[in-house]
């Protein structure tokens, strides 16, 4: 990618019942005001001095992002999302045109897939009987995730005719172990990205996973030197919070211990983890990919 992840622009906005009520606090909103009162302002409308479009490619992000940019003028989020996602870290774009893209996809994902507009999926009117649960089943996303958008307390806190947000899931995810980041997507559409770190226990070999199960309860920790951390145990680098996928592979949170040494598999900060335990679902596809795959490449570690 272009330039470092940071806070206010990498992170899906769901954790917190109080996320949906206030759109000030979408970081995609309160840096870019020019979006919801004039889409089609753009800080960015002149390509940067020295950096002149000079193939085909660069020729054709600045038709997709104009496009983009006419969609959003006319309050078509969604299409606008769409039309820029397809450019996501493709290499023949300038550094200029990438900080651009992610900049603005970050913007979009923000207000397609976690504010309360309705940019996918018309207002889904709650029926007598049903729950979050049996709601997300049928659009194949967590209850979390609807909980979350929605500001609905739980699992079974809904009342027939009540109107919700909803997205057609599942999302999906794809996680670079050249950039060290995990990038979020809903279909086609750019969902948000998280920076990973990653660990020998076990090493996440690039290929195609699942996830297979959610939990709060940990699970047991072996390391490379055959060390047993039972699952609950403070020294268990997993923590508590896990979603495990196909292969053994993990996604856990970084424990303040694993600084210098990252025992572990795929590891996120701890409010990351939560929000991303609120977006994928089970079954949810989950690609590793590196362009140089190499055990070497992770931190070397054992244990604690």
């Amino acid at each position: 990618m272009a330039r470092p992840v940071t806070d206010d622009q990498r992170r899906p906005p769901v954790s917190g019942s109080n996320a949906s009520n206030n759109p000030s606090a979408l970081p995609w909103k309160s840096k870019s005001p020019a979006v919801e009162n004039d889409p089609g302002a753009n800080e960015f409308d002149s390509v940067a001095q020295g950096e002149i479009p000079n193939s085909w490619e660069n020729e054709a992000f600045e038709n997709d992002w104009r496009t983009a940019e006419s969609q959003l003028a006319l309050g078509q989020t969604a299409d606008a999302l769409f039309a820029l996602s397809m450019w996501y870290e493709n290499p023949d774009l300038s550094k200029e045109q990438s900080a651009r893209l992610v900049e603005r996809l970050d913007q979009l994902a923000g207000s397609v897939s976690y504010s309360t507009q309705h940019a996918l999926q018309p207002s889904y009117e709650v029926r007598a009987d049903e729950t979050l649960t049996s709601i997300s089943q049928h659009f194949r996303i967590p209850w979390q995730f609807l909980a979350n958008v929605n500001g609905v307390s739980g699992p079974d806190a809904v009342t027939p005719g009540q109107q919700l947000k909803v997205v057609p899931g599942p999302f999906r995810c794809e996680i670079d172990l050249d950039r060290r980041n995990l990038t979020v997507f809903l279909g086609r559409y750019y969902a948000g990205r998280f920076p990973i770190e990653f660990g020998q226990d076990p090493f996440p070999d690039p290929g195609d996973y699942d996830v297979i199960d959610k939990t709060y309860e940990g699970r047991d920790f072996v390391g490379t030197n055959g060390q047993l951390v039972t699952a609950g145990d403070p020294q268990n680098p997993y923590g508590k919070t896990i979603l495990q996928l196909t292969n053994g592979l993990l996604l856990h949170v970084q424990q303040p211990s694993q600084q210098n040494q990252r025992p572990g598999c795929i590891m996120l900060s701890e409010q990351d983890l939560a929000d991303l335990f609120a977006i994928l679902s089970i079954q949810s596809r989950v690609v590793v990919k590196a362009s140089t795959p190499t055990r070497s490449n992770s931190s070397d570690s054992s244990p604690a």
